[in-house]
């Protein structure tokens, strides 16, 4: 059984990230040209409740995409 989630940008989780068909939004940031430096994003979970989900380990991968 999957077990259904929402990854939000907000620690209010209101605002999904991502910018599929799910009304999502996209995360931007500037880079000084001259300087390289990583950048860090918080980002928050949620899982609804009443998912007919069975106890045990759930794993799934996130895909990020950088554009410059």
């Amino acid at each position: 059984h999957p077990l259904y989630y929402n990854i939000y940008t907000n620690t209010a989780r209101t605002t999904i990230w991502g910018s599929d068909s799910g009304g999502g939004a996209s995360v931007t940031a500037s880079f000084p040209p001259t300087v390289r430096s990583e950048r860090k994003f918080n980002m928050y979970g949620r899982i609804p409740a009443q998912q007919n989900a069975w106890v045990g380990t759930y794993i799934d991968i996130v895909t990020v995409t950088v554009a410059y």
